[in-house]
């Protein structure tokens, strides 16, 4: 009677797990049709749609899992296993997201500060991610503070609410921007909008511009696209960004002159797009960093 009394527990733990399988796996159909359906691709809506439906179909998977070590005794090693796999996945990536990503975020910062233009908005990003490493040591050391010192107590709940909110912010664009990506490398044009940015030494294409440059000439499919560099000229700049892009991408990338235009008066991105437009009144893919 008493294994009946288990074997009766056991199958009713895998209806309850089959049930909500099915139901986190119909979320996780809902969610990619939604996302397959959005038409506005520009958007941190991407990213939202993108995580739900991972984060669906990963339940989903789980509870089929779970449900089949209950079911089968004899392979529960190998579920245990592969559970075992998943939990050392997920720890690697929280630190991952919580260390690598920091110290990537500092040491590209350092590169791009010794290469490209040297700008107060390049240092923001470093100057966030030092702030958080701070605060994050105060609330470590939160049980060892002075007396006086008792009223950042207030972190322990603030900072946990707020790391989470950001590491949440960072998955969705993260996933908008891998997102878009990839779906937009399918699409065509006839012309290819180059964005402009700052020059090294007022002058010189520095590589994120490059690398602009590069992922438009190679996203050209035919002899009839017309490659638009969009940028004009700073007071600290001796040429303007626009004819700095046509001489990179015809010296460096051996791409022709006279399949190029040229767009010198923006100033903004809202402008780049602006003027870019009524150059050349057709559609086309603008190129950008994210």
């Amino acid at each position: 009677m008493g294994n009946d009394i288990v074997n009766n527990n056991d199958f009713g733990f895998f209806v309850v797990g089959l049930i909500l399988t099915a139901i986190f796996a119909f979320m996780s159909l809902f969610f990619w049709w939604k996302r397959k359906r959005l038409r506005d691709l520009r958007t941190l809506t991407l990213g939202r749609l993108t995580f739900l439906y991972l984060f669906c179909l990963l339940v989903a998977l789980n509870g089929l899992l779970g449900s089949m070590l209950v079911l089968t005794d004899g392979g529960r090693g190998i579920w245990l296993f592969l559970l075992g796999i998943e939990v050392v996945v997920f720890m690697i990536f929280s630190m991952f997201l919580g260390l690598v990503i920091p110290l990537g975020i500092v040491i590209l910062t350092v590169k791009m500060w010794r290469r490209e233009t040297r700008t107060v908005a390049n240092l923001l990003l470093p100057i966030v991610v030092l702030f958080f490493l701070v605060i994050d040591g105060i609330f470590l050391a939160m049980g060892n503070l002075p007396e006086h010192w008792q009223w950042l107590s207030v972190l322990s709940w603030v900072f946990p609410l707020l790391s989470l909110y950001l590491a949440w912010q960072f998955t969705v664009f993260f996933l908008s921007s891998w997102v878009y990506g990839r779906r937009t490398r399918k699409l065509e044009a006839a012309f290819h909008v180059v964005l402009g940015a700052g020059l090294i030494d007022g002058e010189r294409v520095g590589i994120l511009l490059g690398n602009r440059i590069k992922a438009a000439v190679q996203a050209v499919r035919d002899d009839q696209t017309i490659v638009v560099f969009s940028g004009g000229q700073g007071t600290d700049e001796k040429v303007s960004e626009a004819s700095a892009m046509q001489k990179y991408a015809h010296e460096e990338l051996g791409f022709p002159s006279e399949r190029t235009l040229l767009e010198e008066k923006s100033r903004t991105t809202y402008e780049n797009l602006v003027f870019s437009s009524e150059l050349i009144k057709a559609r086309f893919l603008f190129f950008t960093s994210d």
